[in-house]
């Protein structure tokens, strides 16, 4: 009678099975490990810049509002805070001059206005450069990173905008100009 089955030779097969992984399958288990922590590490670091760049750019257009509502209540407010209103076409001469009164405004020699922003312990400048047209003020916002912290947008550093926004004002009282 022969048997199929041979009780020796299975022991055997047991007996290597149970002796662990060999030298070849850790070394390929530990690439894959390092390798997913690798591409996790660059997904973290990637979408720890985007976050930041996104709360640069949110902080950038809420300072640019700000500031927009700050110069629309000066021109809502333009005739009646002047001793001598201006004439019919000087309204955006006038309302620049008085935006360039505002607190924390400085006012270069070539007409662009500028103010310093902090955010932790990151600087900016929020500049306007102001364009006016009769009646019309046109206005264009930027914001720049002041890297050196000078407080001036003064070299190379200083120049990628992070926002930038255009919008025109016309002063109330210049409506009045229509009726006369």
């Amino acid at each position: 009678m022969t048997l199929l089955y041979s009780p020796q030779a299975n022991q055997q097969v047991v007996r290597q099975s149970s002796q662990g992984f060999s030298l070849v399958e850790v070394l390929v288990s530990v690439l894959m490990i390092v390798s997913f922590l690798a591409i996790a590490m660059q997904t973290l670091i990637a979408a720890t810049a985007i976050k930041v760049k996104s709360e640069e750019i949110s902080d950038s257009t809420a300072w640019m509002q700000d500031d927009l509502e700050a110069i629309k209540f000066e021109a809502n407010r333009l005739d009646s805070t002047l001793p001598t209103p201006p004439s019919c076409g000087t309204y955006a001469n006038a309302l620049r001059t008085e935006i360039a009164s505002l607190p924390q405004v400085t006012t270069l020699p070539n007409g662009r206005q500028f103010m310093v922003k902090t955010s932790g312990e990151r600087q900016y400048i929020l500049e306007r450069d102001l364009n006016e047209n009769g009646n019309l003020l046109g206005i264009t916002h930027r914001v720049f990173r002041d890297v050196d912290k000078d407080g001036a947008k003064d070299d190379a550093s200083d120049d990628a905008a992070i926002g930038e926004l255009y919008s025109e004002i016309i002063p109330d009282a210049a409506f009045g100009c229509l009726n006369a």
